[in-house]
């Protein structure tokens, strides 16, 4: 994600997350030391989500993941968490860690597939309708094949 990336991604994540960041809050994620942030762009180079991570005292936390409504079910969600996933482990990380809505059953068929496993409920998580959380967890040591591609080891 750049700077050119921004008019894009805080319109998308208005539209995907009833919480939007600020542009200020995402300028600053683009400096971050801890952050790294991508944008998936479809065959026509047209932009069509966004997934960023913070890797932290050895564990990745993925921040958000989202999508255009129009190209969900095309792969770039797990084409997203796969390369969260791959960042993490490069940068030394021993685990990646997310919150996804319980009642999000699409983003949590993607994290599954991707070799997350629940591990917990957050109760009354979301302020907007008090839904809980689903925790879910992905080691490194349990999990070297993510989204049936081959992740390189460092």
């Amino acid at each position: 994600m750049t700077e050119g990336d921004l008019a894009f991604v805080t319109a998308l994540d208005r539209e995907a997350f009833f919480d939007p960041w600020t542009e200020a809050t995402w300028r600053h994620e683009l400096t971050s030391p801890i952050a790294s942030w991508y944008v998936v762009l479809g065959e026509d180079g047209t932009r069509q989500g966004y997934a960023g991570l913070w890797c932290v005292a050895g564990e990745g936390q993925v921040l958000r993941v989202a999508v255009r409504p129009e190209a969900r079910c095309c792969g770039y969600g797990r084409l997203l968490t796969e390369t969260l996933v791959r960042r993490a482990w490069e940068t030394g990380c021993t685990a990646v860690t997310l919150e996804v809505r319980e009642g999000n059953g699409a983003a949590q068929a993607v994290y599954r597939r991707c070799g997350f496993a629940g591990a917990g409920v957050r109760p009354h998580y979301y302020a907007d309708n008090d839904e809980g959380a689903l925790i879910m967890w992905l080691y490194r040591e349990k999990k070297e094949e993510t989204c049936g591609r081959r992740i390189s080891t460092f």
